[in-house]
């Protein structure tokens, strides 16, 4: 909040600005990338105004020290950038955690050292350098891995990364990486140079068992395909990263967690309804969330839940539709048991039991316009509950570009505004309360001629909000709270909500 500079202030001889480009994508130069444009403007118009500009710039993936990261294209450009433009001081982080584990971070600090020498380096020359020191006779198939990752980013592919998020690169990407580093295996000429090539490859291991962790439906059941296979194939992993020293692949987080992780996980029942128009998938033991909500409408089905990549987050307990009770519009949400108390094709009823007493209730029913919930909250103790109650959805964009969101206010003002703006960072957040909510309905123009509608009941929502963001996948979450209230025994809240969708064109 504080990275746009002032219109008028100027900051005096002796104060320092310190810049740190957190939100850029870290795949493309700044000074081109069109989701970085907003960066690019702030840093320019702080050279302007003072000579002790100072950058803080980031070069690991924070949530996954070990995730492939083609930034070298960005790092080259990055630089000289900084050098044009005045910045006396700069201060690269990357991995920190006691053994390292960032990955190709010794190439990455190599390659940055000699930038931060002599900002005219040539990478491509480096990197070719660094290889031939490090591999030897395996030189050409470590190279050619680098080159791979680094086509997920470049044309046409062109994909956009971030520090925090999952990227999702293309399904060729795995098995050539995976061949290239066998050969470079074959050609590596003794154990000290395998060894290397063995540590290059763990980040690749590591994309493939989060790519092997993605939970799918299948026979009433939501899990990863292969369960037990999976869980050997992490404790193998891991045993081999601590082979190496690492100790830790999230910021703040020990391997431990990871271990742990894999060995609770299991396969949980899911609900299906389903309609000639509309399928929903329910797993009440992830907080009663709707994961998918699938549109049949015309000759290709549609979800309107924003897909998540495994590793996002808390995966699989993420996204989708779902509700949450709390003791006030700003308190951590309750903890819920959910059970299924009735069930037919196209309407379920979940009832949840919280260690407070309190009680809730979800029902979700398929109609011919989308899908339509209940929430109650119900204080079933004998002493009065402070409250308030929250559903949300997290749904896809479709082409976050030309996406737009629309509605009428309570005062009868309208609005009618796109995500993506010229110069903005790509994420943002709004909260409506008062005569400035939504009256009624909301609805999100998906880009592509399609809307997404959510109908609530205006006395049910005392304020409304939205969070979006088109780093990793894009994704949009419109959220309705209730009033905060003290429920006194037996009193409930209650938000109706529905979700609904026009047709697609076949």
């Amino acid at each position: 909040y504080t990275e746009n500079p002032p219109a008028k202030v100027r900051p005096l001889p002796n104060v320092r600005i310190r810049l740190c480009p957190i939100g850029i994508c870290i795949a493309h130069p700044f000074t081109s990338c069109p989701r970085s444009a907003y960066f690019y403007k702030n840093l320019q118009a702080w050279s302007k105004i003072t000579n002790q500009l100072y950058i803080w710039h980031y070069n690991t993936n924070f949530s996954h020290y070990q995730m492939p990261m083609p930034d070298f294209d960005e790092l080259a450009a990055a630089i000289p950038a900084y050098k044009r433009h005045g910045v006396v001081g700069l201060f690269m982080q990357g991995a920190y955690p006691p053994g390292g584990g960032g990955e190709a971070s010794e190439l990455r600090a190599y390659v940055l050292a000699r930038q931060l020498w002599d900002a005219s380096t040539d990478v491509s020359k480096t990197v070719d350098e660094f290889m031939e020191g490090v591999y030897g006779p395996a030189a050409r198939p470590m190279r050619q891995y680098y080159d791979l990752l680094h086509a997920e980013v470049r044309p046409p592919l062109n994909q956009h990364i971030w520090i925090f998020n999952v990227p999702k690169y293309s399904d060729a990407y795995l098995p050539r990486a995976s061949a290239l580093f066998e050969e470079a295996l074959r050609l590596a000429p003794e154990e000290a140079t395998r060894r290397r090539v063995l540590k290059a490859r763990l980040p690749v291991e590591y994309y493939g068992l989060l790519r092997e962790t993605e939970f799918g439906f299948r026979d009433g059941q939501y899990a990863p395909a292969g369960l037990p296979g999976l869980r050997l194939k992490a404790q193998d992993l891991f045993a081999r990263l601590r082979g190496f020293g690492i100790e830790s692949i999230h910021e703040g987080r020990g391997l431990d967690l990871d271990e742990k992780r894999y060995a609770e996980m299991r396969s949980l029942a899911a609900v299906a309804l389903e309609n000639e128009w509309w399928r929903a998938d329910i797993v009440p033991d992830l907080n009663a969330r709707v994961v998918r909500l699938i549109r049949k409408h015309g000759y290709t089905a549609v979800d309107l839940m924003r897909p998540f990549n495994p590793g996002e987050g808390s995966y699989p307990s993420v996204g989708g539709l779902t509700a949450t009770a709390h003791g006030d519009h700003y308190a951590r949400a309750w903890d819920v048991r959910w059970r299924v108390e009735s069930e037919s094709k196209d309407t379920l009823v979940l009832t949840g039991e919280c260690d407070n007493r309190a009680g809730l209730r979800r029902s979700f029913t398929l109609t011919a316009d989308g899908l339509k919930t209940v929430t109650e909250l119900v204080n079933g103790g004998d002493t009065p509950l402070p409250a308030a109650l929250q559903v949300r959805a997290e749904l896809t964009p479709g082409d976050i570009g030309r996406a737009r969101m629309a509605f009428r206010r309570i005062s009868g003002e309208k609005a009618n505004e796109p995500f993506m703006l010229a110069d903005k960072e790509p994420t943002g957040k709004q909260t409506w309360t008062g005569t400035a909510r939504p009256d009624g309905v909301w609805t999100l123009n998906q880009g592509g001629g399609s809307d997404v509608n959510v109908r609530f009941v205006n006395a049910e929502a005392d304020r409304s909000y939205i969070n979006w963001t088109a780093k990793a996948w894009p994704g949009v979450t419109f959220g309705l709270w209730s009033k905060e209230a003290t429920l006194q025994p037996g009193e409930r809240l209650r938000i109706e909500a529905a979700y609904t969708g026009a047709a697609l064109n076949p």
